[in-house]
């Protein structure tokens, strides 16, 4: 007589403020991590961290080129905006703008630069 053992095992873990489930079945140990929010299922870590940031994420700290950290704040609309103006529905894709050269971030760099040695030549 043969019988088979289906095992789940059921995980919560927390990753940045952002609870989620992983359920692991027996069936080539595919492992499925769950939204808590909404309780959408995702194959991978990563896809259900991009569904967390897109949907329930609020603010983000932003690294720009020069070192500066900025939070960024979601609009009333779900828009976040950059300081050049342009804004964007995803966090990444502001990241993204920045990252490949915002003109007003460069500008904004280049002034910061500019008053830094302004100050060492006047002596402040």
């Amino acid at each position: 007589m043969n019988s088979t053992i289906n095992f789940n095992l059921l995980l919560t873990y927390t990753i940045h403020d952002a609870p989620f489930s992983v359920t692991m079945a027996n069936d080539n140990l595919k492992q499925q991590f769950s939204c808590s929010q909404c309780n959408a299922t995702f194959d991978s870590r990563s896809k259900k961290e991009i569904h967390v940031d897109r949907f329930y994420k609020q603010s983000k700290i932003i690294k720009y080129p020069s070192g500066v950290l900025r939070t960024i704040i979601k609009n009333d609309n779900g828009r976040v905006i950059c300081v050049c103006g342009r804004s964007y529905n995803y966090f990444k894709s502001l990241e993204r703008h920045v990252r490949d050269g915002c003109d007003s971030v460069v500008q904004e760099e280049q002034e910061s630069e500019a008053n830094k040695e302004n100050q060492i030549v006047n002596g402040k």
